[in-house]
Formats: structure tokens, sequence, C-alpha cells
């Protein structure tokens, strides 16, 4: 299993993903909903430098189709997702 998911089975609700920044995980399901309407989600491991939570927030934060939020028990620091793709990154740079 892809941990965060890339798509799947997901909920009948979206996360909401207009340049969302969200400080707390969320539910995979609602955030896979948004995947499968072109969103980029935006991840990153719970306790990330905050100068690198940051730079991703610059990049997130107010652009549509696009969420960010902290995700538990991730293997990489930072990871992309978009509908069936994924990319994991050591750090923001």
């Amino acid at each position: 299993m892809t941990n965060p998911p890339v798509g799947g089975d997901h909920n009948a609700t979206w996360q909401n993903c207009m340049g969302d920044v969200y400080s707390e995980p969320i539910a995979n399901e609602h955030a896979v909903h948004s995947l499968e309407h072109g969103a980029v989600w935006v991840t990153y491991k719970q306790g990330l430098a905050a100068d690198q939570v940051a730079k991703l927030q610059a990049k997130v934060q107010g652009k549509d189709y696009m969420l960010m939020s902290p995700i538990a028990n991730l293997d990489k620091n930072v990871s992309l997702q978009v509908w069936g793709y994924q990319l994991k990154l050591d750090n923001a740079d």
C-alpha cells in the first residue's frame, strides 16, 4: 500500500484544495478524492523542521488545486502526490 495513497477508494467529499495548508493530518479518503479531480497533495513527515515546512507552504498556499498536510509514518521527509503518481524527497529544497 502506498503511503500516502495516490488513488483507490475514497470518500464522496473532497478535501479543500485551493492552496489550503493544514497543520494537522487530514483524512486520506478526502485527499484522494481531490487527487481524482487533478489536485496535487504535498505531504511532509510530522516533526519536519519549521524552515522546511515554510518552504513547502510557500509553494502551496493560495494555489488552485493544491493542498498540503503532515502525515504520520512517512518514510521520507516530503512526498508529493497526484492521481496515480508519487515523488518522495529527502527535503523541501
